[in-house]
C-alpha cells in the first residue's frame, strides 16, 4: 500500500470562498423556497436575502443579529465548510419563519 500525503494548498480568499458558499447558499434556499444568498460584513461572510439585507435572527427588539456565513479565520483553516450546513439550514429556516409569521399578521 502507498503512503498517502497530503499538503495544505492557500487558503481561498474572502472573494473566492463567498462566491462558492453564495452557489450553494441559493442551492439551499431553494430546498426550503427562500432566496439565500452570502455578503460580506467586514472579514465576515454573512447570510443575506434576495435584497441584499442580512439574515437576521430574533423577531423581539433588541433582539436582532445576523446570521453569520463564515469568517475569514474559518476560511483560513478551512473549518468553514463543516460549518456551512447548519448555518446555511438555520438562515433557510429564519428566512421561511420570517415569511410565515408576516403572512400570519397580514389581514
Amino acid at each position: 500500500m502507498t503512503d498517502l500525503t497530503t499538503t495544505a494548498g492557500e487558503p481561498l480568499s474572502l472573494a473566492v470562498a463567498q462566491s462558492v458558499l453564495t452557489r450553494a447558499a441559493r442551492n439551499v434556499g431553494r430546498v426550503y423556497g427562500v432566496s439565500l444568498g452570502v455578503g460580506t460584513s467586514g472579514d465576515n461572510l454573512m447570510f443575506v436575502d434576495d435584497l441584499g439585507e442580512p439574515v437576521v435572527d430574533g423577531f423581539g427588539p433588541g433582539q436582532a443579529t445576523e446570521v453569520v456565513c463564515c469568517s475569514r479565520h474559518e476560511i483560513e483553516d478551512g473549518t468553514f465548510l463543516k460549518l456551512f450546513a447548519a448555518r446555511s439550514l438555520y438562515a433557510a429556516l429564519t428566512l421561511k419563519f420570517g415569511e410565515i409569521l408576516q403572512s400570519e399578521q397580514s389581514p
